[in-house]
């Protein structure tokens, strides 16, 4: 796996920590700073809107990772069971050969 392969994921996970720690915290503080105010309501529920789609985006695409990364794991143990099983013949008919002798 190259280096910039190992970059997008951790940068994304980097992404995804600060973006379930930030939600809420200005909201709280902007509530009473503006009063509360009829043109402070529609912004924070806009705001809270796109954060949400940020955070759904965030979580498919953590989904999306974990996935890929399940179906390489099952590539490569199919692979290891494969070369398994014919090591296995391979050390039977070595000994099936050694007895006949």
């Amino acid at each position: 796996m190259r280096s910039s392969d190992m970059e997008l994921p951790l940068m994304t996970a980097r992404m995804a920590q600060a973006a379930t720690e930030q939600p809420g915290r200005p909201w709280a503080v902007t509530g009473p700073l503006f009063g509360f105010s009829s043109t402070w309501q529609p912004v924070i529920n806009s705001a809270t809107l796109i954060v949400t789609f940020v955070m759904v985006f965030l979580i498919h695409g953590a989904k999306n990772d974990l996935m890929a990364l399940g179906r390489e794991s099952e590539e490569t143990l199919n692979q290891v069971k494969a070369e398994l099983s014919a090591a296995c013949e391979n050390i039977g008919e070595a000994t099936a050969a050694s007895r006949s002798e």
